[in-house]
């Protein structure tokens, strides 16, 4: 009774916590749209399409104008990737929805009336499978859920699927510039120039616009940042003085050495400086762009832009080479979306960097454990001690606040450091191997975080601390992983209900009320902006990292399958968590943040592959505990469900994944042909400006970002 108590005193308060944050929200977003709903106001220079239509100062208006926006209006407005996330949660609260109905209306009733008197179970697992005896005929309604949730997950993931199919193929339809262009990996020697390529093209293809090899621009690259640096400083210094023309005018010590405690050097007008370093860079960027111009020669990786979209579809997917490892082709990425630095990797350290990569990554998944118990160790008076710090114990142990501190609020800091740390972590494995493109690089991340989830959350909380025992049993023999499975499920029900609980009603309605982004933009205005550009810097919500979120809710959707039949009073939380995230995404999505560039949701396949994954791993899940609960008949019967679910599985990758993978060439041929930049694939800093002057200050548009 105490842990139904503790899970019961737990959802009230974070019940009582999600509404107070969802009503503040719902008071300051009028009164603060610039943090709450940006893109509404195109005047502070977020790059939207058009506004979305105004919400009002209702205090729950948002609510019914967010949950009415339709799929067409939400793509239109936000793209695909954001639409096919935001599916993700339809997915999860349709099959949430459907699973509660029966789980409450059947599951339920049968469990908790299973025993009766002396042997019925108490408080939660009185309405779970735990309840039901073995050889019960009960197991007959636990065979039958399994069936209709396995069918529920499986129909709505095909009509999702349907979804983006449609949507895939009308986004690719669309005159994107880039769909116009081909990427070149690993040409020959004899073809790195843009008049070799653009020859050696012009021999197959008679509509070729431009061929461009990817050149050595690394000392270009610094040389103009440093410059946009310089630039920016220099507006900085020209606003203040616009400011507070009275104040005496900013200096700056040149020549300096010693870095924060500088130590000689003159002081110096800070823009008279500025303004002479700038010309200065200004000159060594034009030195540095003739350089890179009169090498002809560049890297293994070049563009192609066609005229035609039909012969950049073709050749996008047709062999260039006898040669193995030569003329790797694919689609151009969007050109925001290049990664540039990955692009002059040849074939074999690819390969080899993608093997060392997926080798680092299962090491971190496996080994994760061992950092984070030895930085909480070491918060602990005992460990302490064996170190020698012996005076610090002392000190600790005259105050109990201190004790506590350490003991207590510590170990959960080094795991929550550890946990940010992480996703920064695996994007650098995804960004070493190659990858061309930012987007594919966050999709790569995603699928890293995901296993991670999935061994360190799921699996090792199933595991119960002896997560090396059963690794060592299951190697030894692979089919006991249908009992391991069968005995773990139905002792974590309450843990993993508490934890769904957890994630529905608390991050969700913080991420609407955006504390962290209202606290530093109050203070980059209050003390840093002055130029237009650094206002326009700290309104900016930035893109959504969808790379981040997937994964925590790929892994609920999976908790909602596994425990939907021996644990439904999951089913509940499951659909407020799919609730909330819907309403709370659509709208950050469709009124804050701005994506930097579009990947087609191409996500939404390995999303697919996961959800089925889910779907596997509840059905051998639910083999072993009806074979536990001895149900003789139902786990023979409950055995064709398996290879249904991967014939299932292989035949919507196969009818479903290759169409969206290409435009087909009926509809390229008849495509719409957009404005083509013959110099559209010139990396960013051969394009950059010669001379950069810093753009003028506007008083104005300072006044009216203001905090009030």
């Amino acid at each position: 009774m105490a842990g139904d108590e503790a899970f019961l005193t737990s959802l009230a308060i974070n019940a009582v916590i999600a509404l107070v944050v969802t009503l503040l929200f719902s008071y300051l977003r009028p009164r603060h749209q610039r943090i709450y709903q940006p893109r509404c106001l195109p005047q502070l220079g977020h790059a939207v399409k058009e506004p979305p239509r105004s919400i009002g100062n209702g205090f729950f208006s948002w609510i019914p104008i967010v949950w009415g926006t339709s799929d067409e209006q939400f793509y239109n407005q936000v793209g695909l990737d954001g639409l096919m996330y935001t599916s993700l949660f339809a997915y999860g609260l349709r099959t949430a929805c459907m699973c509660a109905v029966f789980g409450l209306l059947v599951l339920v009733p049968v469990y908790y009336t299973a025993r009766t008197g002396d042997d019925a179970l108490i408080g939660i697992d009185r309405i779970s499978l735990s309840n039901v005896e073995a050889q019960s005929p009960r197991l007959w309604a636990t065979w039958l859920s399994v069936y209709v949730f396995a069918f529920v997950a499986m129909y709505n993931l095909r009509s999702v699927y349907a979804t983006y199919v449609a949507y895939r193929r009308r986004y690719l339809s669309e005159p994107h510039p880039h769909f116009n262009a081909v990427l070149m990996r690993d040409l020959p020697e004899d073809v790195r120039s843009d008049e070799t390529l653009l020859a050696a093209m012009n021999e197959t293809y008679d509509d070729v616009i431009s061929a461009v090899v990817v050149k050595d621009v690394k000392a270009l690259d610094k040389l103009v940042e440093k410059r946009q640096q310089t630039c920016a400083k220099l507006e900085h210094v020209q606003a203040a003085i616009m400011l507070k023309p009275e104040d005496k005018r900013p200096t700056m010590r040149v020549g300096a050495v010693g870095g924060v405690c500088c130590f000689g050097g003159t002081v110096e007008d800070a823009e008279a400086h500025l303004k002479e370093l700038l010309e200065e860079e200004n000159a060594a960027v034009q030195d540095e762009r003739s350089a890179v111009a009169e090498n002809k020669t560049g890297k293994c990786a070049g563009f192609v832009v066609f005229k035609s979209r039909a012969s950049a579809v073709a050749c996008g997917q047709v062999s260039h080479a006898g040669i193995p490892y030569l003329w790797t082709v694919q689609p151009s990425p969007e050109i925001r979306d290049i990664k540039w630095s990955n692009l002059d990797m040849p074939y074999l350290s690819r390969s080899m960097r993608s093997i060392i990569s997926s080798f680092a990554t299962g090491a971190l998944v496996l080994f994760w454990s061992i950092p984070v118990a030895f930085v909480s160790a070491l918060t602990t008076l005992e460990e302490l001690g064996k170190l020698g710090a012996g005076w610090l114990v002392d000190i600790v142990e005259l105050s109990p606040i201190l004790q506590g501190f350490l003991e207590g609020f510590l170990p959960t800091l080094a795991l929550i450091v550890f946990m940010a740390m992480l996703p920064t972590i695996l994007t650098a494995f995804s960004t070493a191997e190659g990858i061309p493109s930012i987007g594919l690089i966050n999709l790569s991340m995603m699928n890293k975080l995901y296993v991670f989830y999935l061994v360190n959350v799921f699996f090792v909380s199933l595991l119960a601390g002896a997560a090396f025992d059963q690794m060592k049993a299951i190697i030894d023999s692979p089919t006991s992983i249908v009992n391991l499975l069968g005995e773990a499920v139905p002792r974590t029900g309450v843990f993993f209900t508490t934890y769904v609980m957890l994630l529905a009603f608390s991050s969700f309605s913080m991420s609407l009320l955006r504390v962290g982004p209202l606290i530093v933009s109050w203070l980059k205005l209050k003390y840093l902006a002055k130029t237009t550009k650094e206002q326009d810097d700290a309104w900016n919500p930035g893109p959504f990292n969808f790379g981040t979120a997937l994964p925590v809710q790929l892994l609920v959707a999976l908790l909602l399958l596994v425990y939907a039949s021996s644990a439904p009073v999951i089913l509940p939380f499951t659909v407020l968590f799919f609730l909330f995230g819907y309403v709370a995404t659509r709208y950050t999505l469709f009124y804050v943040t701005v994506q930097n560039f579009e990947i087609g949701g191409r996500f939404w396949p390995a999303v697919f592959d996961k959800c089925m994954l889910g779907v596997v791993i509840y059905e051998i899940t639910m083999l072993g505990i009806l074979g536990l609960k001895k149900g003789v008949y139902q786990v023979p019967l409950l055995v064709p469900l398996l290879p249904f679910t991967l014939v299932f599985w292989s035949q919507c990758n196969t009818a479903l994944k290759t169409v969206v993978e290409h435009q087909p060439r009926t509809e390229s041929v008849n495509s719409e042909v957009p404005d083509l930049d013959p110099e559209m694939c010139v990396q960013p800093s051969l394009k950059a400006p010669l001379q950069l002057s810093p753009a003028p200050f506007e008083n104005d548009r300072h006044t009216q970002y203001s905090f009030a």
